[in-house]
Formats: C-alpha cells, structure tokens, sequence
C-alpha cells in the first residue's frame, strides 16, 4: 500500500509539473533530488515529498480558482 502512495505521488507531481509548463530541472530543483533517482516513488513523510506535495495541492488550489473564473461559471452567481 505504501509504494502506492509513493508511486501516486510522484506522478501526481510530475502531472502537475507538466501542466504548469515546467522544465524537469525545475521540478529536480523542488524537490532537491534527480527524477531519475526517485523511479520507485516518493515517500509524502520525506523532505521531496513534502515539496512535491506542496506544488500539487497549489497546482489543485490554483486551477480551482481558474475554474470558478470562467466565463460560464461568471453568470451564473
């Protein structure tokens, strides 16, 4: 079940990454770490892992709030 976790967490972060138009040396610089050197995963208890859940649930927050900027949801308060 752990590995789980840290399989979801690393590639929830290197989603996040992505959608936010970030370089893999930038993500390498989050985390302090190589991606390559993490291929098992991040444990969410470690320093990387801190740092990668951090960019996710900002990237979660931040497209939430894009999200109830829209146009369509705009007309509808």
């Amino acid at each position: 079940m752990t590995q789980n976790r840290e399989i979801a967490l690393l590639e929830a972060f290197l989603n996040a990454g992505e959608a936010l138009g970030m370089s893999q040396s930038q993500l390498e610089t989050i985390i302090g770490k190589e991606i390559t050197s993490i291929g098992q995963g991040m444990s969410p208890d470690s320093g990387p892992g801190e740092a990668a859940m951090m960019l996710v649930r900002c990237y979660e927050k931040g497209d939430r709030f894009i999200l109830f900027l829209t146009p369509s949801s705009l007309g509808k308060r």
